[in-house]
């Protein structure tokens, strides 16, 4: 898969969601039941990788928004 230009979704249209937890049993279940409903994952096992990979990437200024808040 590729990511859009604008970062967000991949092509073909799926939403992006990064899940971040250190139980690989949970990360897993969520990421199984996000496939179910069309959503593409990333997963990691923890938040300082990714907090790395989302400034790693190039979030619209929407995306920024939501992050800060």
């Amino acid at each position: 898969m590729r990511l859009s230009p604008a970062g967000s979704r991949f092509e073909g249209g799926a939403m992006r969601v990064l899940l971040a937890d250190d139980d690989a049993g949970v990360r897993g279940s969520l990421a199984a039941l996000l496939h179910l409903d069309g959503f593409a994952t990333e997963e990691v096992c923890g938040g300082e990788e990714a907090l790395r990979i989302l400034r790693s990437s190039s979030p619209s200024s929407s995306q920024r928004r939501s992050l800060q808040r």
